[in-house]
């Protein structure tokens, strides 16, 4: 299978199984900011699919395997379950399925990114940090878990830095990264931010040393890593800065 960075190069038409999640809508958004052509669907109606289609995002209310028609590489989420009919399909049919984490790896690594990890204030630190870039002029991109009331949108496509600021000529984006189900390894930030650290979705990461491990690889498997942030007053946190 392609890798994702060059399916993003390559275009065509990108369906999203649950599109009015925050998470898959926020990578729709951008891959629409890109050029690409982006559909979907979803199990009921709500703000953001409503929102979607006024941007010029097509949402099917339903899971059809119709809806795939025209598709050329489908995206969902770890809440999308095996049973469901629109990735029935496109199993059945060959398609590239790609995960919303494997979406954004390629996407934060287009970018010189900012990818925000921790148990609790994910997505209030990633909106602070992208006003904060705004507000100094660098006209970030953003993907981000939650609608942020400075911009009045989950996500948006970054600017070129301009002439004679710092890092004039690049594109910064700001990511907030879930460590849910282990899949923040698929995000290779340049600045990589740990909030706080506790053991919590259980369901995945029974006993400490498992989010321990999948935390150290975020950090330690990134080439692309220049900066790591990290609070050293959350005790979670200090037991990651110990390895």
């Amino acid at each position: 299978m392609q890798s994702a960075s060059s399916l993003l190069a390559a275009g065509g038409t990108w369906h999203l199984i649950g599109a009015g999640g925050i998470g898959v809508s926020g990578i729709g958004r951008l891959l629409q900011a890109r050029g690409l052509h982006v559909q979907g669907s979803d199990v009921r109606e709500s703000q953001i699919t409503r929102a979607l289609r006024a941007e010029g995002i097509a949402v099917a209310i339903g899971h059809r395997a119709e809806n795939l028609d025209g598709a050329d590489v489908v995206v969902l989420s770890t809440a999308i379950p095996k049973g469901n009919p629109e990735l029935a399909a496109a199993q059945a049919r060959g398609m590239t399925i790609l995960h919303r984490s494997q979406a954004l790896g390629a996407l934060v690594g287009e970018a010189r990114s900012v990818g925000i990890i921790g148990t609790h204030g994910k997505g209030t630190v990633s909106g602070a940090i992208a006003w904060m870039l705004d507000a100094a002029g660098w006209q970030p991109g953003f993907v981000i878990g939650g609608l942020v009331q400075d911009f009045a949108t989950n996500a948006r496509l970054g600017q070129a830095v301009v002439a004679g600021q710092p890092h004039a000529g690049q594109t910064w984006l700001v990511a907030e990264v879930d460590e849910s189900d282990g899949t923040l390894v698929n995000s290779q930030p340049v600045v990589a931010v740990l909030n706080n650290l506790e053991l919590d979705h259980l369901h995945y990461y029974p006993e400490w040393p498992k989010l321990e491990a999948a935390v150290l690889q975020y950090f330690e498997a990134n080439p692309r890593l220049q900066v790591a942030v990290v609070n050293s007053d959350d005790p979670g946190c200090h037991k990651i800065l110990a390895k």
